[in-house]
C-alpha cells in the first residue's frame, strides 16, 4: 500500500471538502478520532490491527498508532481505548441514522420535500421556513442554507394541462386507453429520454405513456396538496415508523441475510400538508382512486412475475392448517411456496408455513406416476381412452356445437364493435358508464365462448384421429419420470397438473431448532381429478387492503364474522420473513 499525498494536498481537500483526489479519499461522516463506524467494535480493532501489521502508521487528530511488528504484543490500554473509541463511533451511525429519520419525519409533516426528483407536474423551489418563495432551483442543483428548505409546487403549466385532461378521461376510460390515446397525440412521457436501469439492465426511457403511468398521476396525492413519507422502508441500523426510528426485524432481511428494500401500508406512511393549493378535490381524488381499485380487481399490489413457467403448482398448493393458497416466492436460488395468509396480512395471521417448490413439484409427479403408471395400469387407461371416445364418436353433436359457438362468438363481436361505436358520441358521463358496462359483459361472454370453443376444438380433433390421440396422452404420462428431474420443464409440469386437475393440501407443526422453531410439513393430502377436496378452501379476498379493512371490520365488531364468512385467528407472535412479493400465477 502506497500513499503519495502530500501535507498541503491534505489540507487543500480539508478545506474546500473535497472527497476524492488521485489516490486520497476522504470519508467526511467518519469522526476525527475513528478509523470506521463499525457494528461490532471488535471489526473496528481487527481492521487496525490488519493495517498496522502492513506497516502502516495510524494518525489520528488526538494519537498516532504506529505499525505492528511480527510476534509484537499490543499494549492492554492501546486496546481498550481502541475498543471504546470504536463502540463510540458505531453508536455515533446509530445516532445519525435515528436523525436522518427524524428529520424527514418533521420535513413531511411541515409539507417541504424529503429529497429525490418531484413528480410529473411538478418543480423544486427554495422556500423559507414561513413558505415565502425564494427561487426555482434546477434540476440537479444541491443547495444548502439556513432557515431554507426545498419544497415541490405544480408546474410547468404545460404538464398540468396533461394532467388536468388524465383526470378527466380516467374516470370513464381504462388507463391503458388513455396512455394510447396520448402516445397517438404524441405527448412526451415523464422521463422521456432519461436512463434507468431496470432487472440489471441500463436503458434509454422510450418516452411512452403506459397504463402505470397514468394510474400513478392520477392517484399523487400531491393533486390533493398532501406531502407523504415512508413507502419503502430501507437501511440496516434503523427503520422508520410514523412514531419515529425502529429496529430491523425479521421480514427486513432478505434470506442470505441482508437487508432488503420493504414496501410499507399505508396505515405507515407520515403525511403533511404541501405548501400550495390542492389541483383536486378530496372526493374526487377518492373517486378516482376507487375506480382504479375496482377495474385492478384481485391483481392489485402484485408485480408479475418475471418467470412465471416457474411455477408448477400455482392455485394448487393449499396450507390445511387454515385452507389458503400457498404463494410462490424467490429462495435463495429456487422458491418456495409461503401460506398466503401469513404472506398477505400485517400483522400476521398464520404461522410462516412453507414447503420447497422443487420438492413439492416432485412429489405431486411420484404421486401421478404412482398413479398412472402401475404394472399393467398402461393398457388399462388406454382401453378407458378408446371406451371413452368411441362413446363420444356415437354423438354428433361434437361437429353441430362447434358452428354454433362459433356462430354465437361473430354476432357478439358485432354488438361489441357496435358499443365501442356508440362510446364515442355519448352525450353524458351516465350514458358513457352504462356502454361501458354492456361492453364489459359482452367482454366476458366472448372470453367464454372461446374458452367453449377452443375444448370443442380439442375434442373434435381427438375424435377425428383417436390413435394419435390415444398414444399422445399414453407418450405424456411416459414422460413424467423425466420431467421429475428436469428444472428446465416446469412449465410443462404445471401443464400436466392442470390436465389431470392436480392439488396438494399440506399440514405443519412446529419443530424447535436449538435457539428456534420452525414450521415444517407434517403430513399431505394429494387429489385428482374431480375428487372433493379435503378441507374447507379459503374463497374471500387475498389482497392486502381488503384484508386491512376485514381486520378493520372486526376491530369494530370482535364477536362478529368478517364481510367474507371467514374469522381470522389471533396473531401467532413470530417474525414476518416474507419477501411481501406475491406471485400472480400463485393467486387466486
Amino acid at each position: 500500500m502506497r500513499f503519495k499525498a502530500t501535507p498541503a494536498e491534505i489540507k487543500g481537500m480539508i478545506k474546500s471538502g473535497q472527497a476524492v483526489s488521485g489516490d486520497i479519499f476522504f470519508d467526511y461522516c467518519v469522526p476525527e478520532n475513528k478509523m470506521s463506524r463499525p457494528d461490532d467494535p471488535l471489526e473496528g480493532v481487527s481492521l487496525e490491527n490488519e493495517c498496522r501489521e502492513l506497516g502502516i502508521t495510524l494518525v489520528f487528530m488526538d494519537r498516532t498508532m504506529d505499525p505492528i511488528k511480527k510476534g509484537q504484543r499490543r499494549e492492554i490500554s492501546e486496546a481498550i481505548v481502541a475498543i471504546v473509541d470504536n463502540d463510540q463511533s458505531g453508536k455515533d451511525r446509530i445516532e445519525l441514522a435515528e436523525k436522518s429519520i427524524c428529520a424527514q419525519l418533521s420535513l413531511v409533516r411541515m409539507g417541504f420535500s424529503t429529497g429525490g426528483r418531484p413528480p410529473y407536474g411538478s418543480y423544486r423551489a427554495l422556500v423559507r421556513v414561513d413558505g415565502e418563495f425564494v427561487r426555482e432551483l434546477e434540476e440537479g442543483e444541491v443547495l444548502r442554507r439556513h432557515g431554507h428548505h426545498v419544497v415541490w409546487l405544480p408546474g410547468p403549466e404545460s404538464k398540468l394541462a396533461v394532467i388536468r385532461e388524465i383526470l378527466e378521461k380516467v374516470e370513464h376510460t381504462p388507463a391503458g386507453r388513455v396512455a394510447r390515446y396520448l402516445n397517438e397525440k404524441g405527448v412526451p412521457a415523464p422521463d422521456a429520454g432519461r436512463i434507468r436501469k431496470d432487472l440489471g439492465v441500463t436503458h434509454l426511457v422510450t418516452g411512452t405513456w403506459n397504463a402505470n403511468t397514468i394510474k400513478n398521476i392520477a392517484t399523487n396525492p400531491l393533486l390533493r396538496a398532501v406531502t407523504s413519507y415512508g413507502k419503502r422502508s430501507m437501511g440496516d441500523l434503523r427503520r422508520m415508523t410514523p412514531e419515529g426510528p425502529r429496529l430491523l426485524e425479521e421480514n427486513d432481511y432478505r434470506p442470505d441475510g441482508e437487508p432488503k428494500v420493504i414496501r410499507n401500508d399505508e396505515g405507515q406512511l407520515v403525511t403533511g400538508t404541501a405548501r400550495f393549493e390542492p389541483l383536486i378535490t378530496a372526493e374526487k381524488a377518492e373517486r378516482i382512486a376507487s375506480i382504479l381499485k375496482k377495474r385492478a380487481g384481485s391483481q392489485r399490489d402484485k408485480p408479475r412475475s418475471q418467470e412465471p413457467e416457474k411455477n408448477p403448482l400455482g392455485a394448487r398448493i393449499f396450507d390445511a392448517n387454515c385452507g389458503w393458497p400457498m404463494y410462490r416466492e424467490p429462495y435463495l436460488n429456487s422458491f418456495r411456496y409461503v401460506c398466503a395468509k401469513y404472506h398477505q396480512t400485517k400483522p400476521r395471521k398464520c404461522d410462516h408455513n412453507c414447503a420447497d417448490g422443487i420438492t413439492a413439484a416432485k412429489l405431486a409427479l411420484a404421486v401421478i406416476r404412482q398413479k398412472l403408471l402401475p404394472p399393467g395400469m398402461r393398457s388399462r387407461l388406454e382401453s378407458k381412452l378408446r371406451e371413452g371416445i368411441a362413446a363420444a364418436t356415437r354423438s354428433e353433436k361434437a361437429d353441430g356445437e362447434v358452428v354454433v359457438r362459433q356462430s354465437e362468438l361473430a354476432e357478439l363481436r358485432l354488438q361489441m364493435t357496435r358499443a365501442e361505436r356508440n362510446a364515442a358520441p355519448a352525450e353524458s358521463a351516465e350514458m358513457f358508464q352504462g356502454i361501458q358496462r354492456i361492453h364489459g359483459e359482452l367482454k366476458l361472454r366472448e372470453q367464454q365462448l372461446q374458452r367453449d370453443l377452443a375444448t370443442l376444438q380439442v375434442q373434435s380433433n381427438s375424435l377425428a384421429n383417436p390413435d394419435a390421440t390415444i398414444q399422445a396422452a399414453l407418450a405424456l404420462v411416459e414422460r413424467l419420470p423425466s420431467l421429475a428431474n428436469d428444472p428446465d420443464s416446469l412449465e410443462s409440469i404445471g401443464e400436466l397438473f392442470c390436465i389431470v386437475n392436480a392439488e396438494l393440501f399440506l399440514n405443519f407443526h412446529k419443530v424447535q431448532k436449538r435457539k428456534r422453531i420452525e414450521n415444517k410439513v407434517l403430513s399431505g393430502i394429494f387429489t385428482l381429478g374431480d375428487a372433493p377436496s379435503p378441507i374447507v378452501k379459503y374463497k374471500g379476498p387475498t389482497g392486502r387492503r381488503a384484508l386491512q379493512q376485514i381486520a378493520d371490520y372486526q376491530c369494530k365488531n370482535p364477536e362478529s364474522l368478517s364481510p367474507s364468512g371467514s374469522v381470522f385467528q389471533t396473531d401467532s407472535g413470530r417474525k414476518a420473513k416474507s419477501s411481501g412479493n406475491g406471485n400472480r400465477a400463485g393467486g387466486i
